[in-house]
């Protein structure tokens, strides 16, 4: 797809003309400003409701040295080139914001100050394309956002460990966003800087980076917060409520969550959680049902999340070997850690048919397989399945009643090895 060509030639310099502030609060935004400097009230006051998350699939991120107190009400309307952008870019699905880096020293086109730069910035812009589940992709110029869109964008799987949280701060947009949600990304920013390393199980560490973003939809929720690359949205957010939603977030080390944190932290987030890009309404509302079942059910069996919604290896693991096969009969056997989850194995091991979008937090079956013995062979000595990644099942595409499970559920043991020995299969289905 080319993007340069479209960038350069189209444009009205007449409506440039008309519509270039260099800072404007539109009147439905100065109404709350006096309200938006009182307390903020909790998700449970406000309502942080699900459903109400973007459902666009791709969000591109233009990045700007502009602090966001400098940023006009609408950069779509102030800058001709984010103007074009969008327009370009709408049939894909992805829609145009704009972020603040201040740590970028590359002398990269200012798509908010194209008129001082006097480039189109077609080929010089810098920004980072998200897709929930997805690697972020890191594009430089519209050639190469072209070649990206065009292109299947990779799953988020290891060695990436990259964990992108954005704060609204368009406070030219919505006094809100730039009072709740400035207090908002300052704390969230100060415990990431200060954050140790976080480790997963390879030993490899997650960067936290924290960033202000524009306007993100859902004013009356300030303060909205993004997270890749799950994707989620989270609203209604409130400045004393900021550590306890960063060290909740950051409690699962995986940037797609294992499942380590405590119920209490996971009920605590779903009550902020607006939904996930790339989800329509009905979908969101549906994955909100089904984890605040998983969550009553959990509460009354007394059960933690962690243990059911993630597995973690031994001190000294031991390595293994287990048998895959693709879903075109062609076998292969993979060195594994005594402790790993087969999701997580298949993952880190780049095995296409396993996605693992969820992180192994029983939310999808996306890593679904199937589990073969031999022939007049024994079953895997593997656990039951339970009710729970029995519902998940119900998502799967060519479900086998007896055959199939979620790879995430289960763990490499030493028995499992032997089975597999002995001519035991982890089939990996087609889609």
């Amino acid at each position: 797809m080319k993007l340069a060509p479209f960038i350069r030639a189209s444009g009205s310099w007449r409506f440039w003309s008309v519509y270039h502030p260099t800072s404007f609060t539109p009147v439905c935004a100065r109404r709350f400003c006096q309200s938006s400097l009182r307390p903020t009230t909790s998700s449970n006051e406000t309502g942080a409701r699900p459903g109400t998350a973007p459902s666009n699939p791709y969000l591109l991120v233009l990045r700007t040295p502009s602090p966001s107190s400098t940023w006009p009400a609408h950069p779509l309307v102030h800058s001709r080139f984010m103007r074009d952008l969008s327009i370009k870019l709408k049939p894909h699905g992805v829609v145009v914001n704009v972020s603040h880096d201040p740590n970028n020293k590359v002398d990269f086109f200012d798509p908010l100050n194209e008129l001082r730069d006097g480039s189109d910035g077609s080929s010089t812009f810098l920004a980072t394309l998200y897709r929930s589940g997805h690697q972020p992709q890191v594009v430089g110029g519209a050639n190469s956002l072209g070649k990206l869109l065009d292109a299947s964008i990779p799953r988020a799987k290891p060695p990436v460990r990259e964990r992108h949280i954005y704060v609204c701060t368009h406070g030219s947009r919505d006094c809100r966003c730039g009072t709740t949600g400035k207090a908002v990304f300052t704390t969230l920013r100060s415990l990431a800087s200060s954050l140790r390393p976080a480790y997963d199980a390879d030993e490899t560490p997650t960067e936290i980076t924290v960033r202000e973003i524009g306007h993100a939809g859902g004013h009356k929720y300030a303060a909205n917060v993004l997270d890749f690359p799950p994707g989620d949205v989270y609203g209604s957010l409130s400045p004393n409520e900021a550590s306890k939603f960063f060290d909740a977030l950051t409690s699962s080390v995986e940037p797609l969550g294992v499942g380590r944190r405590s119920l209490d932290q996971e009920r605590f987030l779903l009550s902020k959680w607006r939904g996930r890009l790339g989800l329509t309404e009905e979908e969101q509302l549906a994955f909100h049902a089904e984890r605040t079942r998983i969550l009553g059910r959990l509460s009354s069996e007394g059960t933690s999340t962690e243990g059911t919604m993630g597995r973690h290896r031994p001190a000294h693991p031991v390595t293994l070997n287990l048998t895959f096969e693709t879903h075109d009969g062609k076998t292969f056997s993979i060195s594994a850690q005594e402790g790993q989850s087969i999701m997580q194995i298949a993952k880190a091991n780049s095995v296409d048919g396993i996605e693992g979008t969820c992180g192994g937090n029983l939310e999808c079956a996306t890593c679904h397989l199937y589990v073969v013995p031999p022939a007049n062979g024994p079953e895997a000595p593997i656990p039951p399945m339970s009710e729970t990644e029995e519902d998940m099942l119900e998502y799967a595409l060519f479900r086998d009643d007896k055959r199939s499970r979620l790879g995430c559920q289960i763990t490499s043991t030493k028995e499992l090895e032997a089975w597999c020995s002995n001519g035991g299969i982890l089939k990996l289905p087609r889609f």
